[in-house]
């Protein structure tokens, strides 16, 4: 019975983050990612410091298509036909 009270204290006491990145966080996210690779996502997150490495993945996955999105919304060439070898 003792036990019970303790976790529901300890739950509550834990901040919860915010869902959306801020232009601030966003601007760590990009220069880390410069300067350690974009999927090396355990320093990324260190640099970025108030995000897990699972919250900068997703966000790395959720940027990636976003920029997909709005290139192809643009007509120019998607990540996909930069990275592929030309077929001649």
């Amino acid at each position: 019975d003792t036990f019970l009270p303790f976790l529901f204290v300890c739950y509550r006491a834990e901040k919860k983050q915010p869902r959306y990145w801020t232009a601030e966080e966003h601007r760590r996210y990009l220069i880390s990612s410069a300067k350690h690779g974009e999927k090396n996502y355990g320093p990324i997150a260190k640099d970025v410091g108030t995000r897990s490495a699972k919250q900068v993945r997703t966000h790395h996955q959720k940027y990636l298509k976003r920029l997909e999105r709005e290139s192809t919304k643009m007509g120019s060439p998607t990540v996909t036909d930069i990275t592929s070898p030309a077929m001649t």
